[in-house]
């Protein structure tokens, strides 16, 4: 009867435990997240007040090789429009990537880190879906082709529990092939989801 009692007292006391206990299961070797994040390209806004679209997505796969440095696995959307004249021409990458984060500020729980990471990336862009005819007769001279480059970023993470982690990334995207721009920042949030 005892035994009961007090095995049953170690098991809440396991259980309600500190909080720095639980958090040394964060960003474990060999742990998997998966991450959904986007936001604007090139400013704070989505959309401006002509009607053009700036924004990315991005689905990845996140994979610890030591305690909190990861490998990062991933593909892309990133549209940003250019007015001409009445309409806007849109311009989209399509890509995958792979990259590698490191920490350069953390607290001693793991609840929230400041990573710094370079990404390669492979893709294909597209100007203004394939149609080299303007409405006015106009002919771009923009085109559709194969893109390289890659990113630095740097990324904000805060633990919401274990499994679950609130991402704020800046980006700089550096992209060889493309006919219209090279370069673009993107601010954006995401959210990971610790999956093993």
């Amino acid at each position: 009867m005892i035994r009961r009692k007090l095995f049953i007292l170690l098991a809440a006391a396991g259980l309600l435990g500190p909080a720095d206990e639980l958090s040394a299961q964060r960003c474990l070797p060999g742990q998997t997240g998966v991450q959904l994040g986007g936001g604007a390209c090139g400013g704070f806004l989505l959309r401006d007040k002509y009607g053009a679209w700036s924004f990315h997505a991005e689905l990845s796969v996140v994979r610890y090789v030591r305690k909190t440095r990861y490998w990062e696995f991933g593909v892309g959307y990133l549209r940003k429009d250019y007015p001409y004249r009445e309409v806007t021409i849109p311009k989209e990458q399509f890509t995958a990537g792979a990259g590698y984060f490191v920490p350069i500020v953390r607290d001693r729980r793991d609840n929230f880190m400041v990573m710094t990471g370079v990404s390669g990336l492979l893709g294909y862009e597209t100007v203004n879906r394939g149609e080299k005819r303007l409405y006015d007769g106009a002919t771009l001279v923009s085109g559709n082709g194969f893109v390289y480059g890659g990113e630095i970023a740097l990324r904000g993470e805060a633990y919401l529990c274990d499994r679950v982690a609130l991402l704020l990334t800046l980006k700089e995207r550096i992209m060889g092939g493309s006919s219209v721009s090279c370069f673009h920042t993107l601010l954006g949030v995401g959210l990971r989801i610790m999956i093993y």
